[in-house]
């Protein structure tokens, strides 16, 4: 029984959708017939046919939803749209607040690019700081200059091992670079005392 109303079910829509796409097919002839009549007509002509007023008298209360009709030429459609545009001030006068309204394919757009103090190769702290900083980085910059060298210091004793003790040395340079293998970073302005309270 299923099937059976699966069949008439079926049936219905296909008809309902022909009745449907006959509509349409009828509605689009009679508009191409209706713009095939006016096209041998003058703009003051197919107005008159059509019962409309000349766009550039609308006001800003009219309704301009009659040029938008099928029947209507293109041409006079964008006529009424364009004094649309004139007489409502909302639609007139733009803000300047759209964000999506400006051309972004130029590089060179003014206010677009972003001003900072950053310099390439001397950083910030020049430009913000000014030569307050630049005195105070020269003895920095002359103690980064002269390189040190940080030599683990040698034990007084030293082992010689034989070739049978050579498992007794390997575990005792083991504890001494593990003891060494810890590194201990500090922050600027971090102090590890505060941490501890």
């Amino acid at each position: 029984m299923t099937r059976d109303r699966d069949f008439w079910s079926r049936r219905k829509a296909g008809v309902a959708h022909e009745a449907m796409r006959e509509e349409q097919l009828r509605a689009k002839a009679n508009a191409a017939h209706e713009v095939a009549a006016l096209e041998g007509c003058t703009d003051r002509e197919i107005l008159a046919d059509l019962a409309l007023p000349e766009p550039e008298t609308m006001q800003p209360g009219d309704n301009f939803a009659a040029f938008m009709r099928h029947a209507v030429p293109e041409h006079l459609r964008q006529r009424a749209l364009r004094q649309l545009w004139r007489s409502d001030p909302v639609l007139a006068n733009l803000d300047g607040l759209n964000n999506y309204d400006t051309d972004f394919t130029q590089s060179d757009i003014p206010g677009i690019a972003v001003k900072t103090s950053y310099e390439i190769g001397k950083g910030v702290a020049q430009a913000v700081l000014g030569p307050m900083a630049a005195t105070e980085s020269e003895p920095a910059e002359a103690a980064r200059a002269t390189p040190e060298l940080c030599l683990p210091e040698p034990s007084g004793e030293t082992q010689h091992a034989s070739d049978g003790d050579r498992s007794a040395t390997n575990t005792d340079t083991d504890d001494t670079t593990t003891s060494r293998g810890r590194m201990r970073f500090a922050y600027v302005g971090h102090d590890p005392a505060m941490e501890a309270s």
